[in-house]
């Protein structure tokens, strides 16, 4: 992994002065099999040689044609002796034309051998530089120190290194009492287990062996320049089918329908279940002025490249369970835990695995920041709670009075309790709200709800006894202009 460190030199005795940190990144090339890369560099020398003595015999083949043809060319014979003769020249030619086409071919030969070593010297360096020279990244810190003395200085020496980081999470764990299973969902303090983990990973290139590992939420800062305050904007988000647990510190990521009515089932899948730490032991937690750290009781091993989870605390939470139903959107009836008195646990944003009975039911996300003063998580859908909602006659005439149109809409909400016990249900749905002053919507036929005007909001909150069925029902009229068209559906 690059190098990215920054050194934190410590101060240095009263008679000695630092004068200079600097700090460079270098490349190290360590041989990993030193036998084999020997034999390859021998090998490859011999493949320089043969190469080099192959171009030699080029340059001679070269060379004895080049004297082939010159003495084979007319006049070539010494001033003052006699013209050849008809028989010599040609002897002479049947001589030239033997050498020459003997050379040629060694020339070919040659060439041929060339090529091959030179192949095989490739393979060779290519061998050499890609699997057997581990190169690594390493930093290398130089420190000036002026002393008007001649000592032995030492120095304490600590470095940020971006290459290692952790990421907090937690498994949520509800027990319920198998004698009391359904009522126990229902009253206040039945337990919660939430047990915080953090997930260690490091490429720094260095092994940690049994270190003293503290994990802390804040940001080792190597600029200590004072920062520069901007302009800061703020825009509202519209919430989604899932802003309840959102706004209430956890947002819903998956979760499972469970079966009725809650009971054990099969276990969950070993990698599901299975909690990976290594420090049995809670972490001892220290709050500071602007992060919290956990100083982990064990000492930590860690590979290089590698990751390992640790466990760091366990809380027993009182809760308080409901359920809340949103038949607009989904026809399920969802169990609620509201958790109060979470601000002291020193909680950060993280995944959360969330299990029902050691029956792994989804995942969620813990962000104490959207929490208010009571935090609600959910544990997923129960089918035993069946929720039905059926749309009603509709005043699809559309009366014309004058310029304007009115429509009218009713809806009737049916919820059955199928489990062995009583329940709380808070039901929810909505009433359009107009943007316009030439929209008008008015609520006909409440079913007793709450109504938030300014949200539209219609809720009820239902008791229902063990096999027990309630139905609720609500209508709206929309008055809007007559040439619009308007969208209710």
């Amino acid at each position: 992994a690059p190098v990215s460190a920054s050194p934190d030199t410590g101060a240095a005795p009263a008679e000695a002065e630092i004068g200079g940190v600097s700090f460079e990144v270098t490349t190290l090339r360590t041989a990993k099999n030193p036998e084999k890369i020997q034999a390859l560099v021998e090998a490859q020398k011999a493949l320089e040689r043969d190469i080099d003595r192959i171009k030699m015999e080029q340059s001679l083949c070269e060379r004895q044609q080049e004297m082939l043809a010159a003495n084979i060319a007319p006049g070539a014979g010494s001033s003052g002796q006699p013209a050849r003769t008809l028989a010599e020249i040609t002897e002479l030619a049947d001589y030239y034309l033997r050498e020459n086409t003997r050379l040629d071919e060694k020339k070919l030969e040659l060439k041929y051998a060339l090529e091959e070593a030179e192949r095989r010297r490739e393979a060779t360096n290519i061998e050499i530089g890609s699997d057997n020279i581990e190169r690594r990244s390493t930093g290398e810190l130089s420190i000036l120190i002026k002393s008007a003395v001649r000592q032995t200085v030492r120095l304490d020496i600590g470095y940020n290194d971006t290459a290692a980081g952790w990421t907090p999470y937690y498994d949520l764990r509800v027990e319920e009492d198998n004698a009391t299973q359904g009522s126990a969902t229902q009253k206040a303090g039945a337990p919660l287990r939430l047990v915080a983990k953090g997930r260690v990973r490091q490429s720094t290139g260095e092994h940690w062996e049994g270190v003293a590992l503290t994990l802390s939420s804040g940001s080792p800062r190597v600029n200590i320049d004072l920062p520069e305050l901007e302009t800061w904007y703020v825009r509202a988000e519209s919430p989604s089918r899932q802003s309840r647990a959102r706004a209430s510190g956890f947002a819903m990521m998956e979760s499972a329908k469970m079966s009725a009515p809650m009971d054990m089932g099969e276990a969950a899948p070993q990698e599901l279940v299975q909690e990976l730490y290594r420090a049995v032991a809670e972490a001892e937690v220290s709050e500071q002025q602007t992060s919290v750290e956990f100083s982990l009781p064990l000492p930590a091993v860690i590979e290089t490249g590698g990751e390992e989870e640790f466990q760091l605390r366990t809380h027993e939470l009182t809760a308080k369970y409901r359920y809340i139903s949103v038949p607009k959107l989904d026809s399920a009836a969802y169990l609620m835990a509201e958790v109060k008195g979470w601000e002291r646990l020193n909680l950060l944003y993280g995944d959360c695995n969330l299990f029902l009975n050691g029956i792994f039911i989804g995942r969620t996300v813990v962000d104490p920041r959207r929490a208010d003063e009571g935090m609600e998580i959910s544990l997923g859908a129960d089918s035993a709670i069946l929720v039905k909602r059926e749309r009603g006659r509709d005043s699809e005439s559309r009366a014309f009075i004058g310029t304007t149109a009115k429509a009218g809409r009713q809806y009737e909400l049916t919820v059955r309790n199928t489990k062995g016990s009583a329940i709380e249900l808070e039901l929810v749905d909505q009433l359009p709200v107009s943007t316009s002053d030439s929209v008008r919507v008015e609520m006909t036929e409440s079913g007793a709800a709450e109504h938030d005007k300014d949200t539209g909001k219609l809720t009820w909150k239902i008791t229902l006894s063990a096999g027990e069925s309630q139905s609720r029902k609500f209508a709206y009229t929309v008055t809007y202009p007559k040439n619009s068209i308007l969208y209710l559906d």
